[in-house]
């Protein structure tokens, strides 16, 4: 089975589009999301309507719990974009985020937003950490090793890559989609556990600004991460056109960051 991975849209419906005809052209097996559709970007929904069209199933990121008031944060970009962002929402697509769980379970991995050691209920921003290292890492992959393959799928990172552990000698490979490839493709036999981040499709944090996302190819035992330029100036002008998102997240947006 073939199925294409898609994290971190943010409301970015070009780069959504972008994606998927690429995904198409390849024809896979599925296609699913692991959350943050909305969130800093100009079009939440466009994206959430065409998702749920395509009938992509997936998770909650914290973006979307933002926007439902589950909890709040002190970042003022973030809090500027998530109030803008719930006053458009419209009814369909409030009751599509707010039917997302936390995390999904598949016979050969485990989807989830962010590191889903983390995850507790009633969800906080503690649900959502970045990526540990070192001996943190190793922790928490030790705590998931009942999931399914040994396999993490997560984003929220924004910068793609695949981190392979190996306990015995408690040793982390990290390998990454550096900036002159266009993919990195990895075995998934790597290691006895594996946590792949992939790329954001919609706000890319590596200083590339193309829409990213992975492919996993079960028979062959391998996951593919990509990137797939789009129209990035169209984003950044709706960005800008929009009162109530700050204009630095058009400047992030061209630059990658």
């Amino acid at each position: 089975m073939r199925i294409a991975l898609l994290f971190d849209i943010h409301a970015n419906l070009p780069a959504l589009q972008a994606v998927l005809a690429e995904v198409d052209r390849a024809g896979v097996d599925a296609v699913l999301h692991g959350g943050d559709l909305v969130g800093w970007g100009p079009q939440p929904n466009e994206v959430v309507s065409l998702i749920a069209e395509r009938g992509i199933a997936g998770v909650a990121g914290n973006h979307e719990l933002l926007c439902l008031g589950a909890f709040t944060e002190d970042h003022p970009a973030r809090n500027a974009s998530t109030a803008w962002t719930a006053s458009v929402l419209t009814g369909d697509s409030r009751r599509f985020i707010a039917g997302l769980s936390s995390q999904r379970l598949f016979v050969d991995f485990l989807l989830s937003h962010a590191n889903p050691a983390a995850w507790h209920d009633p969800p906080d921003a503690g649900c959502f950490p970045y990526l540990p290292t070192g001996d943190a890492l190793l922790t928490d992959a030790a705590q998931l090793r009942h999931a399914p393959g040994g396999v993490i799928v997560t984003g929220h990172l924004h910068v793609p890559g695949v981190y392979a552990c190996y306990f015995e000698g408690g040793a982390i490979e990290v390998r990454r989609l550096e900036p002159s490839d266009e993919f990195l493709e990895c075995s998934l036999g790597v290691g006895e556990w594996l946590f792949v981040v992939v790329g954001a499709v919609g706000k890319p944090r590596d200083g590339v600004p193309c829409a990213n996302y992975a492919l996993m190819d079960e028979v062959a035992g391998t996951v593919t991460l990509r990137r797939v330029p789009y129209d990035v100036g169209s984003v950044c002008e709706l960005i800008r056109r929009v009162d109530g998102l700050p204009d630095t997240l058009a400047e992030e947006l061209a630059r990658g960051r």
